[in-house]
């Protein structure tokens, strides 16, 4: 996994920066995605507490816990966004001047070589490969980097301090769950 990464980092060239930068808005949405969840847990934790106390909950709980998810889902959207303008063109931009490399390299080949191999083949390695490559490269350091390394490892050690909870990860699906406070 880690191999075909740096493979595909290496291949973004003068785009790492753009990529880096990019997981770094993917760690932070996918932490803002996380947050509904926990604010939903939280109330849900306190309206269990004080049916329990027989109390009522504090209308103004309601409207933080609101304002909470409204802002971490407009906060997932803008760091959506954000990935997405930095990482999702480096593919097509890199692809273009593979192409473009590839075009000057066929150029200069001897016309025997055609003969030789099958021209199919040559047209399934220019195309196919690299347009899988070109459409596929980013979303898998995206999804393999930040998803799989940062929410598995660091996102519940993150999260925990929050609440008072515990949380796990399960294919970057996110559940809570509370002891109490």
């Amino acid at each position: 996994m880690f191999k075909s990464m740096k493979r595909i980092v290496r291949w973004a060239g003068k785009y790492r920066g753009r990529l880096y930068l990019g997981s770094v808005f993917s760690f932070f949405s996918s932490l803002s995605t996380a947050i509904p969840t926990m604010a939903a847990a939280y109330a849900l934790d306190k309206s269990i507490q004080a049916y329990w106390a027989h109390t009522t909950i504090d209308a103004s709980l309601i409207w933080k816990m609101l304002w909470i998810i409204v802002g971490s889902i407009a906060l997932n959207f803008l760091f959506s966004y954000l990935r997405a303008i930095l990482q999702e063109s480096i593919g097509y931009e890199v692809a273009a001047g593979q192409r473009i490399h590839l075009g000057d390299v066929l150029k200069r080949v001897p016309l025997g070589y055609f003969s030789q191999n099958s021209v199919g083949d040559i047209l399934a390695g220019v195309t196919t490969e690299l347009s899988t490559l070109e459409l596929q490269g980013m979303k898998m350091v995206d999804h393999q980097w930040i998803r799989k390394v940062y929410c598995h490892r660091f996102m519940p050690d993150l999260l925990q301090p929050c609440c008072g909870g515990y949380f796990h990860c399960r294919r970057c699906s996110f559940g809570a769950g509370f002891a109490g406070d």
